[in-house]
Order: C-alpha cells, then sequence, then structure tokens
C-alpha cells in the first residue's frame, strides 16, 4: 500500500515511490514470492536508471534487489542464475568505483555475488537430478567458481574420454561431478 500510495501521490520517478518499490519486493523476495517481486522490479529499474543514472545508490540497490530476486528463487533456470550473476558482477564494478572497495554496500555486493556463484553450480546439480528421471551426466567448465556453460554428456562417457582434451585438473573436475552426480 505504500508504493501504491507513493506511486500516486509522487508519480513514479520520485525518489520516495522508488524506495517504496525496492521495499515493497524486498519483502516480497523475503516472503518467496519471487514472480512478484521481479513484476515490481522490472518496472522501477528503467525508470531508476534514466532518472538517477547508473552509478546511483538507489539504481545500484534496485539492480541488485532484482539479481536477489533470480538467484534466492529455487525455481530459477540456469539462464536466471546467470543473469543474476552478471547483474552482480556490472554492480560490483559500478559499486566499486564509485564508492570504493570498502564502502558497505560495494562489500555487500561482493558478498552476494560469491553466494550466486556458489549457487549456480548448486542448482546446476539439482536440474539435473529432477530432470524427468532420465539418468544424465553434466560437464561444465569454471572460471573463478562460475559455470559457464553447462554440457549434458551422454551415459557412459567417462573422465578418462575428457582428460585427453581437457587438462588433468579439468578431468579431475570432471571426474568428480560426474561420480557425484550419478551415485
Amino acid at each position: 500500500e505504500v508504493y501504491s500510495g507513493r506511486l500516486k501521490l509522487s508519480g513514479n520517478e520520485a525518489r520516495s515511490t522508488i524506495i517504496a518499490a525496492n521495499n515493497l519486493a524486498t519483502t516480497l523476495c523475503d516472503l518467496h514470492r519471487f514472480k512478484e517481486a521481479k513484476s515490481v522490479l522490472r518496472k522501477i529499474i528503467p525508470v531508476t536508471r534514466r532518472v538517477h543514472g547508473e552509478g546511483d545508490r538507489l539504481t545500484l540497490k534496485t539492480r541488485w534487489s532484482y539479481a536477489e530476486a533470480f538467484y534466492k528463487d529455487d525455481a530459477a533456470t540456469l539462464d536466471n542464475l546467470r543473469e543474476a550473476v552478471t547483474t552482480l558482477e556490472d554492480l560490483e564494478r559500478i559499486a566499486r568505483r564509485v564508492f570504493g572497495g570498502t564502502h558497505p554496500l560495494t562489500v555487500d555486493i561482493e558478498g552476494d555475488l560469491r553466494k550466486a556463484r556458489v549457487d549456480y553450480p548448486e542448482a546446476l546439480r539439482s536440474m539435473i537430478e529432477r530432470a524427468d528421471g532420465r539418468r544424465m551426466n553434466a560437464l561444465f567448465f569454471s572460471t573463478q567458481g562460475l559455470p559457464l556453460l553447462p554440457w549434458f554428456v551422454a551415459e557412459g562417457t567417462t573422465a578418462t574420454t575428457w582428460s585427453v582434451a581437457l587438462g588433468a585438473t579439468a578431468a579431475a573436475l570432471v571426474g568428480w561431478l560426474v561420480g557425484t552426480l550419478t551415485e
């Protein structure tokens, strides 16, 4: 009700309206109503970026809330999680440039970025386990803990097969993941 009241009173470009919308979205996320939170944020993020600019604290916070709505959602797709990580990487870079590396906002965004990067492979594993009863092996390459591309490989492919092409470290990762997912 606060958001709708602010919207009627001040319009969608007012700072108080955007703050109320972001607070509403945060509350919706806390209640695990991610779809509704994303809907609210999709409406205000373009306005916030246009009116207040990319480096504004409020713009960063609304975009951060949007990324959280994706990576905290257990039903998020891999594309959703990729978008969350990409958004958080962008926000971290902007916050570091505007506020510095020790600013609480920058530090908090970095923490969420680390968490999203950890959640991404877990979500991949969970999706594979839920896949229509089919038994699949998953391979992915990682850079700083962030899987870049999931590959689903026919059952029977071994880590040894991949060791020639990938090298020992990647083969060890593949072997661990394939073993873990097919146990």
